[in-house]
């Protein structure tokens, strides 16, 4: 299995769900680039095509076949993209709450207008408070108390080792519109030989047009599903209900 985290997560992201995964699975967890311990290289933007070439590099790499695809968020929009660029390395794909809309790469009220302030200057990304960026990343829980301070604080002080980590975030919220450009691009690739779930949680913080937009844009195999009292952050949010799934198929 290739476990692929959210934006502005990192490995940690799966410490939940990875133990209800394991065993069934062999289970490889990048940090997508960027983000963790992973290189933050400025020489190119960070659109979707570096997040999805990138991971299919690895892919490469690593020689990996018959591979589960399982991501969340942006994770979840790269899986399906793999599945649709190297279909004969891939058995199935659940891509939980994809980023694949026109609407803000930070969900919530403040998130949002991070999102659109960011596309303009790094410092939103240099002033992360803890208890604003929590505020943050709470508009993607149904229940907050799944989101420990603990990983609050990973997610700030490992990626903020780096200074050019906000000069990432920038960029990243510059090429917004990268992500549903990609997926009208590569989603309708996706072969019918290859079994496809997409997950949402009821209270998911995409627009309410992304579920029919993926209906329309998705091959018709692709199946649907709903986790139940579960927002953006379903790894951590719902680690069980979300491991039953992935389990199940």
């Amino acid at each position: 299995m290739l476990l692929l985290h959210t934006l502005r997560t990192q490995i940690e992201y799966t410490e939940r769900i990875a133990p209800l995964l394991a065993d069934h699975y062999r289970i490889i967890v990048p940090d997508l680039p960027g983000y963790g311990r992973s290189s933050k290289e400025l020489t190119q933007p960070y659109n979707a095509t570096l997040f999805v070439e990138t991971i299919a590099a690895l892919v490469e790499k690593l020689d990996l076949k018959e591979i589960t695809l399982v991501g969340e968020s942006i994770g979840g929009t790269i899986a399906l993209c793999l599945a649709a660029r190297m279909p004969q390395r891939v058995s199935k794909v659940i891509a939980f709450n994809p980023h694949d809309s026109m609407g803000s790469l930070i969900g919530g009220p403040i998130g949002s207008v991070v999102s659109y302030v960011g596309r303009y200057t790094e410092q939103p990304f240099k002033l992360e408070f803890p208890a604003l960026f929590r505020l943050i990343l709470q508009a993607g829980f149904a229940n907050n108390k799944n989101l420990s301070d603990e990983f609050v604080e990973k997610l700030l002080t490992v990626p903020s080792q780096d200074e050019r980590f906000p000069f990432v975030m920038k960029s990243l919220m510059k090429e917004a519109s990268s992500w549903p450009q990609i997926a009208d691009k590569e989603y309708p690739k996706i072969p019918d030989s290859i079994p496809t779930q997409v997950i949402y949680g009821d209270k998911d913080w995409s627009p309410s047009y992304a579920f029919e937009q993926n209906r329309r844009r998705l091959p018709k195999h692709v199946r649907f599903a709903t986790l139940k009292n579960t927002g953006h952050f379903s790894f951590l949010d719902n680690p069980a209900g979300s491991a039953s799934i992935i389990n199940a198929a």
